[in-house]
């Protein structure tokens, strides 16, 4: 059986099926994007959190000498 053969043949499709198609191709498109995004937040948070250990950043510490 050839691939050709499994393949619907486009002259016969509804507006539905149209329809189904695009909107399962901007679920993908939209998952994608999200992963995408969050992957980006990940490593900027990770980023600036490293960027502020190798600055030195450490917290301020209270004074408990009398003036």
């Amino acid at each position: 059986m050839d691939v050709e053969e499994e393949r619907p043949d486009a002259r016969f499709w509804t507006s539905y099926d149209h329809f189904m198609i695009e909107r399962e191709a901007r679920a993908i498109r939209r998952r994608e994007l999200v992963a995408l995004a969050i992957a980006v937040w990940r490593k900027v948070k990770s980023g600036t959190a490293e960027s502020l250990r190798h600055a030195g950043a450490q917290p301020q510490k209270v004074r408990l000498e009398p003036r």
